[in-house]
């Protein structure tokens, strides 16, 4: 797993159906939940304590995991 900064923000990222990566800050469950009821959601990860680009590396290591 890459390094991830401490900086006192959460946040969690979801795959859009048409392949868009989007991070976003979390606040709460419901933030995830509303996600997962979406049917423009393919797949959320997260939350994680760190930066948008962890975030957004969440995806990138499942994706490397696979190969």
């Amino acid at each position: 797993m890459k390094v991830i900064t401490k900086t006192g923000c959460h946040w969690y990222c979801y795959k859009h159906i048409n392949g868009g990566l989007h991070p976003k800050r979390y606040f709460d469950s419901e933030d995830i939940s509303e996600a997962n009821a979406s049917p423009f959601v393919a797949a959320v990860r997260g939350p994680i304590e760190g930066t948008r680009e962890d975030a957004l590396k969440l995806f990138e290591e499942k994706a490397e995991e696979k190969k």
